[in-house]
């Protein structure tokens, strides 16, 4: 009897333990960039990228979020310039497992869609679709009730992007499982408690 006790104390104690993510909690995060690079020889190439997210927790173990976002690129080279813009909509899931107190390791499939632009100089404009799916790890460490730092290393992955102008139309397939150091990013998650 005595042993069961202990048991059952010592199992409340580890649960309370990671009783860092709740039900009903919302996870918002995201991505801002701004690059310029300046290659000599009249060569100039600008970027902006933002990507705002937003999760819900359907348990203590398991959110769904959406995610927006606008990418622009430009490249000027002496006379000729293009410009490629770019609307994003995703979904995504994330399955989170406790390792430590306050550190979770978690896996993230998402799908996600895209629409924009690209304008050259002297020629028509290109109307570029996408379709991306992607299953990416990584982990939370919680420095407060209400912030996290997070880190995704690598991704297993397949898009599709579909090109039309001029009466043309060409389609490009990717896929891979990438693990290279300029896949591993790191963020801030803030916390919305109930």
């Amino acid at each position: 009897m005595r042993k069961s006790l202990l048991l059952i104390a010592a199992v409340f104690i580890s649960t309370l333990a990671f009783a860092q993510i709740q039900k009903g909690d919302i996870q918002l995060t995201g991505t801002f960039n701004l690059t310029k690079t300046d290659a000599g020889n009249s060569v100039e190439t600008s970027g902006f990228q933002f990507s705002p997210r937003a999760g819900l927790f359907l348990n203590d173990h398991t959110s769904i979020g959406i995610a927006l976002g606008y990418s622009s690129n430009k490249q000027e080279a002496n006379t000729n310039e293009q410009k490629v813009g770019l609307f994003t909509f995703g979904a995504y899931a994330r399955f989170y497992k406790p390792v430590v107190d306050k550190l979770y390791f978690f896996l993230e499939p998402s799908v996600t869609l895209g629409s924009g632009t690209v304008k050259t100089t002297g020629n028509p404009d290109i109307d570029t679709n996408t379709f991306a799916i992607a299953l990416q790890p990584g982990i939370n460490y919680f420095l407060s009730d209400k912030l996290a730092l997070e880190a995704t290393v690598g991704r297993l992955f397949y898009s599709r992007n579909k090109a039309e102008g001029s009466g043309n139309s060409t389609e490009q397939d990717s896929y891979g499982l990438d693990f290279s150091p300029s896949n591993i990013s790191f963020g801030i998650s803030f916390f919305l408690r109930k």
